[in-house]
């Protein structure tokens, strides 16, 4: 039997803090299996967080929700330059937010003389928008009395409609009170300007009407207001040019109009999975075609899943013309054309002005004067007119107080207490439970450092399995004697097959009561009719003085001859004695392959040894002498850090060939992977 796995193996285990990290790996059938043989235990965990989570909710003081309902009315677009415009108009959700501020809380604390703070009634309250219609905002208040709920549900929606109208006015106050304002400048600059008009026509004795009936005087202030009128639109064209050249400079010339994204990876994960069931029709997953076309299959998905969380390159991009900057292209070439056209207009305004000016140059300057008093009153008249409509448009809107929500449905006191608050905290519990349960679970398994199935020995020990035996008087003794051959095989099949002769089996274990002698027993009886001779050589600590002639210590240390009828009278049956001699003395490896040698009439010797913590030094030397050691371990008893000490110390000194045996394996956890 030959080791497949090496003293190098053991560099690659993990330490930190002097402990191996290894020993923490978990067969994932095994974990099942011990859940299952622990779920009455671990279910009393869930039911008994469930059932104080029940005598919570019952102690708890019942609770009464009421709901004040709002319904906000949407704009309508045809309305878009009349009188209700002038209200800036809130989203739902800005008015979710505006429902339950400092002020209006604190006012529903005045208004209900309540003794209770700001936080708790925050608490107390919530506000929420109906999901299958947002025109609908629900205000919620739940109290341990139901009129309570139903009293500030109410009085919060009445202070909070009371502010939000007195807040969406606000603004058309503030226009009111500007335009009264300048209506009143306006009106007392017009007054000082007929007063200096009078007074300035009573001084120089002319008569207006000549003046204010003038024709040319009349296209003279027309003109000038065309002009005027020009050069704003020639500003506005302008600004206009220059914010299109802006955007224009940040626009690319072409835009992407679509593109395709290749999916190469897709297509070869199906041909090779398509491979694979072909594959496993034919061979086993341990069949090396087949692994290897799994671990390709496993790249190949890692690789995807690589390519997913980075942007992936387009197979194919198609570039078009931007049409946006095209439009501003059109807009600038419209508005520079009328630009154009504006500035010849202004020439020939200035044309005309200047004509009018030289027929009105015979007029003296009492006549300029005149016009420009009349032009500054004209000019507020207008002015006034407009203030007039402004005043106009916002006395309406403050006396109409048109609003977009109101009271949909008021709240009343509930009949039946809630149970929201309840089930979530039932809920919560449920799950406590299931995660404390499976948390236990965990750590039973995991604290559980013991040796319990196949995966410990490979995964853990590095070491090879020779194989599991089942408990004798929990299965029938077919499949026992069955387990027994499996192993018996593993252990002896090469030697077997050559015919070697004096092949030293160590049979050991680690603390003791693994079931060593029993299964030496079991060989020894397979090796009867195989008409193979075997000596049985036990390890004690001592022996009765009938038995000291088949004492082998002193052979072995002094290097003695044995006699070879020595054994067959004590039914091929020798002893080693662990005396102080042995402890004193260190056992040499050539000592034991020469008594060994004398043995010449046995094809096979059993050595069973010593607990290794006894004599780790002499357990090392007989292994490291022997053909094949044998460890034994017992199910759910021996310890896996002891084990991984013991075969790294033999690993260490050179033995080769060391197979563990699982013995004691419990019913529920045998099988073909224990």
């Amino acid at each position: 039997m030959q080791d497949e796995h090496k003293n190098t193996e053991t560099e690659e285990q993990s330490f930190l803090g002097g402990l191996d990290v290894g020993i923490f790996k978990y067969d994932v059938r095994v974990f099942l299996i011990s859940l299952r043989r622990r779920l009455p235990f671990l279910l009393l965990i869930p039911v008994a967080v469930i059932a104080m989570t029940i005598t919570y909710i019952y102690s708890m003081p019942k609770l009464w929700q009421a709901t004040c309902i709002l319904f906000k009315t949407a704009p309508e677009p045809e309305k878009e330059n009349e009188l209700s415009t002038l209200r800036q108009q809130f989203s739902v959700d800005v008015i979710k937010e505006m429902i339950r501020t400092k002020d209006n809380m604190r006012a529903v604390i005045t208004n209900l003389k309540l003794s209770e703070s700001l936080q708790s009634l925050y608490g107390a309250t919530s506000v929420s928008v109906d999901e299958h219609n947002r025109s609908m905002i629900n205000i919620s208040a739940i109290t341990p009395d139901p009129q309570d709920s139903a009293d500030i549900a109410n009085e919060l929606g009445k202070v909070f409609l009371q502010a939000y109208e007195k807040m969406r006015n606000r603004s058309v106050q503030k226009k009111y009170d500007y335009f009264s304002r300048q209506k009143i400048l306006v009106m007392n600059e017009i007054k000082n300007l007929e007063a200096e008009k009078k007074a300035y026509l009573n001084k120089h004795g002319i008569s207006a009407i000549a003046l204010e009936h003038s024709k040319h005087f009349t296209e003279l202030s027309r003109l000038e207001e065309k002009i005027t009128q020009t050069e704003q639109r020639e500003y506005a064209l302008k600004i206009r040019i220059r914010e299109c050249l802006e955007k224009m400079q940040k626009l690319e010339p072409e835009v992407k109009l679509s593109y395709e994204v290749t999916a190469v990876d897709d297509t070869a994960l199906v041909m090779k999975n398509n491979e694979l069931d072909i594959l496993r029709q034919r061979y086993t997953d341990i069949n090396p075609k087949v692994q290897k076309l799994i671990a390709e299959i496993k790249a190949l998905k890692k690789k995807m899943e690589l390519d997913k969380k980075e942007k992936r390159p387009a197979g194919k991009i198609t570039y078009g013309k931007n049409w946006h900057l095209i439009h501003l292209e059109d807009e600038v070439f419209a508005a520079q054309t009328e630009l154009k056209s504006l500035s010849f207009t202004l020439i020939k305004y200035a044309r005309e002005k200047k004509e009018l000016e030289e027929q009105l140059g015979h007029l003296d300057k009492t006549a300029n004067e005149y016009k420009e008093i009349n032009r500054k009153i004209e000019l507020n008249y207008d002015l006034l007119r407009k203030l007039d409509k402004g005043v106009t448009e916002m006395s309406l809107a403050l006396t109409s107080s048109v609003s977009d929500l109101r009271v949909f449905e008021k709240a009343e006191p509930p009949v039946y207490p809630t149970v929201d608050k309840r089930r979530k905290i039932l809920v919560m519990g449920i799950m406590l439970g299931l995660v404390l349960a499976g948390v236990c679970a965990v750590l039973l398994e995991a604290i559980d450092l013991t040796i319990k199935s196949e995966f410990d020995v490979e995964h853990v020990l590095h070491v090879n399995v020779l194989g599991s035996l089942p408990r004798i008087n929990e299965v029938k003794l077919k499949k026992f004697y069955s387990a027994i051959q499996i192993v018996f095989t593993r252990i002896f099949k090469n030697d077997l097959k050559e015919h070697h002769k004096k092949v030293l089996i160590a049979f050991g274990d680690v603390e003791g009561g693994a079931g060593k002698t029993f299964f030496i027993k079991k060989c020894i009886d397979i090796f009867g009719p195989m008409e193979k001779k075997t000596l049985y050589i036990s390890s004690c600590n001592e022996l009765a003085s009938g038995l000291l002639q088949y004492k082998i210590n002193d052979f072995i240390y002094n290097d003695q001859a044995i006699d070879p009828g020595l054994a067959r009278e004590n039914n091929d049956h020798l002893y080693f004695l662990l005396d102080n001699y042995s402890y004193i003395v260190p056992l040499d490896m050539v000592q034991i392959e020469k008594f060994i040698s004398y043995l010449d009439d046995y094809d096979f010797i059993f050595w069973e040894l010593f607990n290794f913590k006894r004599n780790e030094p002499l357990f090392a030397t007989i292994c490291s002498a022997a053909h094949t050691t044998v460890i034994m371990t017992k199910f759910k008893k021996s310890r896996k850090m002891t084990l991984v000490n013991c075969i790294k110390y033999l690993k260490e000194h050179h033995v080769k060939n060391i197979g563990v045996v699982i013995n004691s394996v419990e019913k529920r956890y045998f099988g073909k992977n224990i």
